[in-house]
């Protein structure tokens, strides 16, 4: 049984090693390496909250086995999820759920949790200040392994591991906002080299799937009647493009005041 001096030194020692973080990789070698000295868990989640929708999307997965199900808990490791309320009100302190009763949330990943044979699972909430910005989840395989002891240690690293959580969050979005500048730059300086329909429609092609996830985009014109508009470029899949009834759609005219043109308009004078 470790000594009071022996917990505040182990804590001081995951502490300095939480606080030297400052990348994705570091905190996933934190939670399948150092942390498994202190608490014994077989797999571990980090779910990024987002506030405006009330959704949670696993940002770090990490297990120690192959479960039976393993293939089919990664394909749902690229969905969203919604939070509940008492997620984001509650769980101040690590809480442990049995797994079979918590499946009764309709989360699927929870049920296939269950089915690769994880038992229950501790959640603990990750702040910024006093706002939800991600949820810290390790699971087990065995029945009544979490600890009261494991429980206050999870709490007393929490705030740590909530500091390291934001400041990678925070150097990710500042690449992402650097490198969009970049491709808007990049975007701003080839349009003015455009000449044709065609070489907009390739550009616009190439740098707007670097930005978002998309299948497809369409540019469309204001008519001079100031009444109506009409596609003017159209990117669709190639089986798409040739189907009878899509080429007469993006050779007609629509109203503008179709509730969703005109809100546009509205938003760009805006």
């Amino acid at each position: 049984m470790p000594t009071i001096v022996e917990e505040d030194k182990n804590l001081l020692g995951i502490f300095n090693e939480i606080n030297r973080i400052r990348g994705k990789q570091e905190l996933l070698h934190i939670i399948r390496n150092t942390l498994k000295f202190y608490i014994s868990f077989d797999d571990g989640f980090i779910l990024r909250y987002n506030k405006s929708n009330q959704t949670g999307r696993p940002y770090i997965f990490h297990s120690e086995k192959q479960h039976p199900a393993s293939q089919a808990i990664r394909s749902y490791l690229d969905l969203e999820y919604s939070v509940p309320d008492y997620a984001v009100d509650e769980f101040n302190y690590p809480t442990v759920y049995n797994i079979s009763s918590a499946t009764q949330f309709g989360v699927e990943p929870l049920e296939l949790m269950r089915d690769a044979g994880i038992k229950e699972f501790v959640v603990v909430k990750l702040l910024d200040g006093n706002e939800l910005t991600g949820i810290f989840l390790l699971l087990s395989a065995n029945a009544n392994s979490f600890k009261p002891k494991d429980l206050e240690f999870l709490y007393n690293l929490s705030n740590q591991l909530s500091m390291a959580f934001g400041i990678i969050i925070a150097h990710e979005e500042m690449i992402k906002r650097e490198e969009e500048k970049s491709i808007l730059l990049s975007l701003s300086n080839e349009i003015a080299s455009v000449k044709s329909k065609k070489e907009l429609a390739n550009l616009l092609e190439a740098k707007l799937t670097g930005l978002f996830p998309i299948s497809g985009f369409g540019i469309t014109l204001l008519n001079d009647d100031h009444q109506t508009h009409s596609p003017f470029i159209v990117d669709a899949e190639k089986e798409l493009k040739q189907d009878t009834d899509f080429k007469k759609v993006i050779n007609l005219r629509y109203k503008v005041m179709d509730g969703v043109f005109n809100r546009s308009l509205i938003q760009i004078r805006l």
